[in-house]
C-alpha cells in the first residue's frame, strides 16, 4: 500500500504572524520521520515506530535529495492554495501635460524732469511755522521743553545741596578736625 504525503495547510505555514515557510531543519526532520515510518509499515511494525519517529537521527539523505524535497514541497503547497480570480488589467490611464510657458516684457523710458529748484527761506519758515498748527507736534515739543527743564533743575538742586553740605563742614570744628587726623 502506498502512503500518500499529507496536504500543506495554511495551518502548515502559518502561524500568529501570518504564512512562513519550514526551515532546512524541519524539513530534514519530517523526511526522515517519513522514511522511518515508510520502512516501519514496510516491516508490519508501524504502530511501534511511532515512538521512534521523534528522535533525532542522522541526515539520510544529501543535500541535492533535500533541496529536491523543498522544491517539490513548495510546489504542491503553491498549486493546493485557492485559486484567486484573476481580475481584469486595468485600462491605462491617458495622462495629457500641457507644458506650454509663454512670457513677455514692455519697457519704457521716461526722462527724468530736471531738478527741483533749491527751497527758498520763505519756503523753510512756512514749514516750520505749518509744523507748529499740528497738536501732536506742539504737544510732543512742550513735553520735550518740560522734561529737559525738569533735568536741569534737579542738577542745579544736587549742587546747591553739595554745596550746602561744605559750608556746613567748613563751620564746623570737631568735622574739621577729624579731616586732618592721620588715618
Amino acid at each position: 500500500r502506498e502512503r500518500r504525503r499529507p496536504v500543506p495547510s495554511s495551518a502548515m505555514y502559518g502561524g500568529p504572524m501570518g504564512r512562513k515557510l519550514p526551515s532546512m531543519q524541519q524539513v530534514e526532520q519530517q523526511r526522515r520521520d517519513e522514511t522511518a515510518l515508510a520502512a516501519a509499515h514496510a516491516n508490519g511494525r508501524g504502530d511501534e515506530m511511532m515512538a521512534v519517529v521523534s528522535a533525532p537521527a542522522t541526515p539520510s539523505c544529501s543535500p541535492d535529495q533535500l533541496r529536491e524535497l523543498i522544491r517539490d514541497e513548495l510546489i504542491h503547497a503553491v498549486r493546493s492554495l485557492p485559486k484567486q480570480a484573476a481580475a481584469p488589467a486595468p485600462t491605462p490611464m491617458q495622462l495629457i501635460i500641457n507644458n506650454h510657458a509663454e512670457s513677455s516684457s514692455h519697457q519704457k523710458t521716461i526722462n527724468a524732469p530736471a531738478a527741483a529748484p533749491a527751497p527758498r527761506q520763505g519756503d523753510a519758515e512756512k514749514r516750520k511755522a505749518h509744523w507748529l498748527t499740528s497738536p501732536t507736534n506742539r504737544l510732543c515739543l512742550y513735553m520735550a521743553v518740560g522734561l529737559g527743564l525738569y533735568i536741569l533743575q534737579g542738577h542745579l538742586q544736587h549742587k546747591w545741596r553739595l554745596q550746602e553740605t561744605q559750608l556746613r563742614m567748613d563751620a564746623n570744628v570737631f568735622a574739621r578736625l577729624k579731616q586732618m587726623m592721620p588715618k
